[in-house]
C-alpha cells in the first residue's frame, strides 16, 4: 500500500511528457484597411502530452508603407489531436521590428492569437486552416499607429514532424 503514495511530478508518468516535435511554414493573407497582402512565416514546436505545443514562430509582412519582422514565442493546443480533423488554437507573442517607408525603425509588441482546424494527412504531415487577429502595441513610428499594424488574417499552415505518443 505504500507504493500507492508515489509522488506525482511535472515530468513524471502523470505529468508533462515530451511526445513529439513539429516544424513548418505558413502562408497568410492579412486584412488591414484596403491592403490584402500575403505574408509568410514559420514555426517549430515541441509537443507535450500529445496536445500542447511550445516553441518559436516568425512572420514577415511587407506592405507599400511598412514592413514588420516578428520572431517570438509560440504556444498551441490541439484538442483531440489524434482525430483526423481536430480544432487547434495558437498564440504567438513577440517583440517585432517595424520599418516604415521613411526608413524609421521601431520595436513593437505583437500578440497573435488564432483558431482553426487541422487535418492529419499522414502521421508526419498536418495541414491547418486558421483565422486570427494580430494585436500590435508600442508603435512610435511617425504616421503609423497600433491600429495600422493590427488586423485580421487567415492562414494555411503546413506542419511536419512526428508524434511518438
Amino acid at each position: 500500500s505504500l507504493s500507492a503514495q508515489r509522488d506525482q511530478t511535472m515530468f513524471g508518468g502523470n505529468g508533462l511528457r515530451l511526445s513529439g516535435f513539429w516544424f513548418g511554414g505558413t502562408t497568410s493573407m492579412h486584412f488591414i484597411d484596403d491592403d490584402n497582402d500575403i505574408f509568410r512565416g514559420g514555426h517549430f514546436a515541441f509537443e507535450f502530452n500529445n496536445n500542447w505545443l511550445v516553441g518559436w514562430s516568425n512572420f514577415d509582412i511587407s506592405t507599400p508603407d511598412w514592413d514588420l519582422d516578428s520572431h517570438g514565442a509560440f504556444f498551441g493546443y490541439s484538442y483531440n489531436a489524434n482525430s483526423v480533423v481536430h480544432p487547434i488554437f495558437n498564440i504567438s507573442v513577440a517583440n517585432a521590428k517595424l520599418s516604415s517607408e521613411a526608413r524609421q525603425k521601431d520595436r513593437v509588441w505583437t500578440i497573435v492569437p488564432a483558431a482553426g482546424v487541422e487535418l492529419n494527412v499522414t502521421r508526419w504531415f498536418r495541414l491547418g486552416m486558421e483565422a486570427g487577429y494580430r494585436f500590435a502595441s508600442d508603435v512610435e513610428t511617425p504616421g503609423l499607429t497600433d491600429a495600422d499594424i493590427s488586423g485580421g488574417f487567415g492562414t494555411l499552415r503546413f506542419r511536419f514532424g512526428w508524434s511518438w505518443k
